[in-house]
């Protein structure tokens, strides 16, 4: 039995168990009171130091309540109470990523993606991190490996739009048109053609129509990798509700 399950096999009905503690910080999350959720968290820890839902948990209260160092130990604690737990390595990887401590927190996602290949919401992290350090190659195996494994409906074009900007920082105007060209073949909405668009006009100069500033296609990249990321988030969510 792994930890998580180990965990959570108390008696949520007995009303002073770790469980029944965890259900009420839980509720007390959903109200937005946020304190008594920590405190509620940390009373089930009293009862049973190793469960991991409610240190998990413990953890996300207490970053939403400013305390970042000790959220960031909640996760190194459930990280190590369970290896490769893959709530507890992203929701570090995210505050260590948040907090300004980049390296620590591709260091997290890294394992995390390792761990858990499959996982979209792992490598699209990984990736972001990747482009924030200026670590262009990794980044671009990243979203190579984004298109391969998000197979729902129309996201393929997430990973040519991230392949899309990793040319662009590099100045490889080629590769970034052949990249937009084969990124319009599976899609033909805006932010596609207008990057193809703008890379065009890189290497062939501008032409009659208007053509969006580097700025303006950058912003609107950054702007549909959150999207990808908070669809695929909110997809997580309702799994962990069912």
């Amino acid at each position: 039995m792994s930890t998580r399950t180990a965990a959570g096999a108390g008696d949520a009905g007995t009303p002073d168990s770790a469980a029944a503690w965890h259900a009420l910080g839980t509720a007390l999350v959903r109200a937005g009171r946020t304190g008594e959720a920590a405190r509620a968290f940390e009373a089930a820890l009293e009862r049973e130091p190793a469960h991991l839902p409610a240190l998990i948990n413990l953890g996300h209260a207490l970053y939403g309540l400013g305390r970042a160092d000790e959220a960031i130990a909640c996760l190194v604690r459930a990280s190590a109470l369970e290896p490769g737990n893959p709530e507890a390595l992203r929701g570090l990887a995210e505050m260590l990523r948040r907090t300004g401590q980049l390296q620590a927190a591709i260091d997290a996602a890294e394992e995390q993606s390792r761990l858990h290949p499959q996982d979209v919401l792992a490598a699209l992290d990984l990736a972001e991190m990747q482009l924030a350090l200026d670590r262009l190659d990794d980044a671009a195996r990243t979203f190579d490996r984004v298109g391969r494994v998000d197979l729902r409906a129309r996201h393929g074009v997430y990973a040519y739009h991230g392949m899309i900007e990793v040319e662009i920082r590099r100045r490889n105007w080629r590769r970034a048109l052949e990249l937009a060209i084969a990124a319009t073949r599976i899609d033909r909405g805006d932010l596609t053609t207008r990057a193809l668009a703008f890379v065009a006009s890189r290497l062939f100069g501008a032409g009659p129509l208007p053509v969006p500033s580097e700025e303006e296609i950058l912003d609107a990249l950054a702007e549909a990798r959150a999207e990808h990321r908070r669809g695929h988030s909110a997809q997580l969510a309702r799994a962990a509700r069912s």
